[in-house]
């Protein structure tokens, strides 16, 4: 019968091993960690530690969700990103530590431009990670926008959590269209919008593909029509000079590029990741009509 620390882990990592969890003893440590609010050094000096019947009832049925392929995240009901705790559950995408290369991108692009009145348009918020990060760091006017009802409900909670839900503003709506409706402009547009084939949807691992929002994931055919259509939408909305930043993945750089080369910018460039991946296309000096007519 489990009955402390020790035990609890041990039965943890094992049961996790066998259903086949990558790195079944670190996992049992995190969900315990977080569980007892403790330092994982303290698991340790503290194995010995007496559980209550309820921390064992509880840190039974996490081990359970987690076996059964539930993501970490959402288990705890939190991610941490560019340095703040979010809240997360499956009505968003978790966000990824890829994703801080386009807000440090975002926040040095910011710094560099001495706009007092300098806006921002997060599309397709989804937990609000990336706005909310930029609200934080830069104290700049966000606007937010996504198609999901339960996202926004997820992001507004996290605005609130993370001290800056005066420096955002919600909208309803498909990309750009609710900023187009109330003939808003904007100096910076950053998207994280859903850019996997369809094709590669049998492909993703099964705790993305059995439990993140489908539609937070699939960017249609080629995985980059949902930015297309973003590209279309930017005149009228994003300032003459303005700069647009979005996630992509690691093969689809180029197309990006031909698609903000025709969208109007004058500057495009690639971002790679840590692991020299492709992540972030940059378009700035956006001049509304298709660059390549110029070159």
């Amino acid at each position: 019968m489990i009955k402390t620390i020790k035990e609890a882990l041990i039965w943890a990592s094992s049961y996790l091993k066998n259903q086949g969890i990558e790195n079944p003893y670190t996992e049992s440590q995190l969900l315990l960690k977080k569980l007892l609010d403790l330092p994982l050094v303290k698991l340790t000096l503290q194995e010995n530690q007496p559980l209550t019947e309820q921390q064992l009832e509880n840190y039974l049925q996490w081990v359970k969700k987690r076996g059964e392929g539930y993501p970490y995240a959402y288990i705890i009901k939190g991610k941490e990103f560019m340095g703040l705790e979010f809240y997360v559950d499956p009505r968003v995408l978790i966000p990824r530590p890829e994703t801080e290369i386009l807000v440090e991108w975002a926040i040095s692009y910011i710094e560099l431009n001495k706009i007092s009145d300098f806006k921002i348009v997060d599309v397709g918020t989804g937990s609000g990670a990336i706005g909310i990060s930029l609200a934080k760091y830069t104290g700049k006017k966000i606007y937010a926008v996504d198609l999901s009802m339960d996202s926004l409900q997820v992001a507004k909670l996290n605005s609130e959590k993370l001290g800056v839900a005066d420096k955002i503003k919600f909208y309803h709506g498909n990309l750009l269209k609710p900023l187009k409706k109330q003939g808003l402009e904007v100096d910076l547009v950053v998207s994280n919008l859903p850019y996997i084939p369809e094709r590669e949807y049998a492909t993703l691992q099964r705790e993305v593909k059995e439990f993140e929002p489908y539609t937070a994931l699939i960017g249609g055919e080629t995985g980059l029509e949902i930015y297309q259509e973003l590209v279309q939408q930017l005149k009228g909305t994003l300032k003459k000079g303005g700069a647009l930043a979005i996630e992509i993945a690691y093969n689809q750089g180029q197309r990006a590029i031909d698609h903000l080369q025709k969208g109007g910018f004058q500057k495009t460039y690639i971002l790679n990741d840590l692991a020299g991946h492709q992540r972030v296309v940059i378009g700035e000096n956006f001049i509304g009509e298709n660059f390549k007519n110029y070159v």
